[in-house]
């Protein structure tokens, strides 16, 4: 069972990425790098936040899912 939620921050910090310059540049430049790492703490904390009620949802569609099945 794969984290839920996980390909939508995969592909959110993705585009932060590209928008602030890309791994390295944000590295190499202390600005960037403060500004860049603000753009993904945005996106992570609700992803965590989010992680507990998507992590019980997943869990009762595989319950609903074995319930039909036998």
């Amino acid at each position: 069972m794969a984290l839920p939620g996980f390909p939508w921050l995969k592909r959110n910090l993705r585009w932060t990425d590209e928008v602030s310059g890309g791994y390295q540049t944000k590295m190499a430049h202390p600005v960037a790098g403060g500004a860049g790492f603000l753009m993904d703490v945005v996106l992570v904390f609700p992803w965590l936040g989010a992680l507990i009620p998507l992590s019980a949802w997943q869990v009762g569609r595989a319950f609903a899912r074995a319930a039909r099945r036998s």
